[in-house]
């Protein structure tokens, strides 16, 4: 029997779920980086479903990947809804955690969150370098 609390454990299945819908989504889209992000969320939430802390870190890096290639334009707007379902776990768990021990808990938010933006942005960047890059090489490729 789990000792999660049963509202967890619902958004932990939510997060899930979408997590797989994107991934089928992205593997029909063949959307490589979409994939990638959609299989850490699964195993995010599989993770934090078996109480292991980094799952819920992982969500989270993964939600603000999402978050960050919204805002940046290269994804659709709806992924701001599957990186606030892959959020919410770590909200849910963060006032545990902060009574355990407040400077690792907010290291923790803060590498999570940073790690998962920048890896987006980082990837926008270096996409679009690369498209660049071929345009020029050759310029009827569209």
């Amino acid at each position: 029997m789990s000792r999660l609390p049963r509202s967890l454990v619902l958004v932990l299945a939510l997060a899930e779920s979408l997590g797989w819908g994107l991934a089928l989504r992205s593997l029909v889209m063949q959307r490589i980086p979409t994939i990638v992000v959609a299989a850490l969320v699964v195993l995010g939430a599989r993770a934090a479903l078996r109480e292991r802390t980094w799952g819920v870190g992982l969500l989270l890096a993964a939600g603000s990947a999402l978050a960050a290639s919204a805002w940046s334009g290269v994804g659709p707007a709806w992924f701001m809804a599957i990186a606030l379902a892959a959020g919410l776990p770590f909200l849910m768990a963060f006032r545990p955690m902060l009574r355990f021990d407040v400077k690792a808990a907010v290291l923790f938010a803060f590498l999570a969150i940073g790690s998962g933006a920048a890896s987006a942005l980082s990837w926008n960047e270096a996409a679009q370098a690369s498209h660049a890059q071929m345009h020029a090489v050759h310029p009827r490729c569209r």
